[in-house]
């Protein structure tokens, strides 16, 4: 039971967190977001009755107080994670209360909500990664081909510089040859 007052805590904190994208100050100074904190703590401790867990009777004021003697500038991981664009642990902390509150008949529709919105979010942040990768791979094969094209074209150059060194060599031949000839007067 000592574990479900701290899952309590990390559990609401991390859905409120994430969902409002507020830190603990943010949360506490605005009203409306400090309401849906307070439903999410209620929510779980409802699941937590239900299951026939024992807290303490005023599990929901501990855990305010514990929220304000916390760093008002600090977060969760779950919404660092989220902004960060990585895989969050709504999973473990948001739908497992979702579902619990199911198995146990008892409605959790703040929890409902966050937890689509998250998955909603992950699934996004899925398909950015699954497009990235796809992309990075269609960049590599254009970046070979790119490659290729431009060995070639460097050979080309190679040889297009090559000829024209020959024929300024032939041109400057030519022209010191005539320079030559021109000084030698012709016998008649």
């Amino acid at each position: 039971e000592t574990v479900w007052e701290k899952f309590i805590f990390i559990s609401a904190l991390a859905s409120a967190t994430s969902y409002l994208n507020q830190n603990i100050g943010e949360i506490l100074s605005n009203s409306e977001s400090k309401i849906t904190y307070i439903e999410l703590l209620h929510e779980i401790e409802d699941v937590a009755q239900a299951k026939g867990l024992k807290l303490p009777h005023d599990i929901v004021g501990q855990t305010i107080l514990k929220l304000e003697k916390s760093p008002k500038e600090a977060t969760s991981s779950m919404h660092r994670d989220l902004l960060a664009g990585k895989n969050t642990e709504v999973l473990s902390l948001t739908q497992f209360v979702v579902n619990e509150g199911r198995k146990y008949g008892v409605k959790t529709p703040v929890y409902e909500k966050i937890a689509a919105l998250d998955q909603a979010r992950a699934d996004g942040i899925d398909a950015v990664r699954k497009a990235e990768i796809e992309n990075d791979k269609i960049l590599n094969e254009g970046k070979d081909e790119a490659r290729k094209k431009a060995e070639e074209i460097a050979k080309k150059a190679s040889e297009w510089i090559g000829r024209k060194n020959k024929l300024s060599q032939e041109l400057a031949n030519f022209i010191q040859g005539k320079s030559l000839n021109s000084k030698v007067k012709p016998v008649n």
